[in-house]
Formats: structure tokens, C-alpha cells, sequence
């Protein structure tokens, strides 16, 4: 659930969905084997690809956007000036 803005830096609680903006990403997680039916003679479990929300309030909306990479996880990355001139 969605409780604050995604900025760590930034303490701007969530309230309405008209303010702000709201990032829907598909991360990837490896599942625990436990928890998984391994197909027959496939070993390597495969990742499971699950949505998560993240939102941005207005004032770091304009300066940033919130983009994933397997390798790194989700993360805050600077918008350019050109791009946020063109998403309004």
C-alpha cells in the first residue's frame, strides 16, 4: 500500500489519487523453492514478475520518475528538463 512519497528524502503523505503521480512497475523476485512446483527436470526456479505501486507527490514528480532494473532494484532517477516539459 501506498503511504508516502517514494522520494526517501521527501516526508509528503499520500491522500488523493489526483495529486501527485502514481507509478504501476512489474518487479521480478526469485521465489523461495519451498513455495514453488519446479516443472519436471527444471531445477532453476523462475522469477515471478509482480506489480507494484509507487507514488511520487507533485514537487518530486516534476524532478524525478521511478523506473526499475532487475539488477539494481527500483529507483528514483532524474527526470530531464526536456522529458518533464513533454509529460505535461
Amino acid at each position: 500500500m501506498v503511504s508516502k512519497c517514494a522520494n526517501p528524502d521527501c516526508p509528503t503523505p499520500f491522500r488523493y489519487l489526483h495529486q501527485g503521480k502514481l507509478f504501476r512497475l512489474e518487479t521480478t523476485a526469485v521465489p523461495y523453492t519451498c513455495c514453488i512446483t519446479i516443472a519436471a527436470g527444471n531445477k532453476t526456479p523462475e522469477p515471478i514478475r509482480r506489480p507494484e505501486l509507487y507514488w511520487l507527490c507533485d514537487d518530486c514528480a516534476e524532478k524525478m520518475t521511478v523506473a526499475f532494473m532487475p539488477e539494481t532494484g527500483v529507483f528514483l532517477r532524474l527526470r530531464s528538463h526536456s522529458r518533464a516539459v513533454a509529460a505535461r
